[in-house]
């Protein structure tokens, strides 16, 4: 339920989720505290085609 406050208050606006990034991407997404990390990580794994496992990997080597 935690989860789901989290990511709402970070995306309020429907329009602004991506139908590029999934589910799993969103939840790597959501542990990013700052915004501007976490909109250059949304544009990279859309730009780069990354696999959640990718796109995890890049966040925690620090891109």
């Amino acid at each position: 339920m935690e989860l789901f406050r989290q990511f709402y208050s970070t995306f309020p606006i429907a329009n602004a989720l991506r139908s590029q990034l999934g589910r799993t991407h969103y939840k790597i997404i959501l542990r990013i505290d700052n915004s501007d990390k976490r909109g250059f990580y949304i544009a990279e794994a859309i730009k780069s085609n990354w696999t959640p496992r990718q796109l995890e990997y890049q966040v925690h080597s620090s891109l």
